[in-house]
């Protein structure tokens, strides 16, 4: 029987919001943005209070790099492609929003040069709660800023930042 092995796209999603939300609340802010910003996960849209980031994760394909899909003894894998696309968003009548946008993108930035190019993938399906590590790891591949069309709402203003991401998916049989 083929077991759902702790590199399954959930752990690896999971495992790397949580890395962004942990550097996230431990980086100083300065007095325009007194609070920690409300994370809205897996939703292109947010509804909540501003500023906030989004994770939204885009799967980008797979790779067969193992002969056979063989990476070791009962062991399957293939190299799995995705996007986290981690949007920064602002409402515009705040006095500072243009301070809070960049100032949020420096914190993508800087969490994604401290991540030393990638996340331990920790099994949230067997202990959601308190997450085990396992000995594999999904490595970030790049990070673009990419232009965005103005939103419906003329007072919202978002910053879209894209980091590319990869991990060996495993299944055991």
């Amino acid at each position: 029987m083929t077991t759902v092995h702790v590199t399954s796209t959930y752990n690896v999603e999971a495992s790397i919001n949580a890395y962004f939300k942990t550097a996230f609340t431990a980086m100083t802010r300065p007095s325009f943005l007194p609070t920690l910003p409300y994370f809205a996960e897996n939703t292109p849209e947010v509804k909540a209070n501003f500023p906030a980031f989004s994770f939204v994760h885009l799967p980008a394909g797979s790779l067969d790099n193992y002969q056979g899909r063989n990476a070791e003894v009962n062991t399957k894998a293939m190299r799995d492609l995705g996007i986290l696309d981690l949007s920064v968003w602002v409402i515009r009548t705040a006095v500072n929003w243009n301070a809070q946008l960049r100032f949020m993108q420096s914190m993508i930035e800087t969490a994604y040069m401290d991540s030393r190019g990638g996340v331990i993938i920790k099994d949230y399906t067997t202990t959601p709660s308190s997450p085990v590590a396992s000995n594999f790891r999904a490595t970030f591949n790049g990070l673009d800023i990419v232009g965005v069309s103005p939103d419906a709402n003329p007072d919202v203003e978002r910053r879209r930042i894209l980091v590319k991401y990869q991990w060996d998916m495993r299944s055991t049989n």
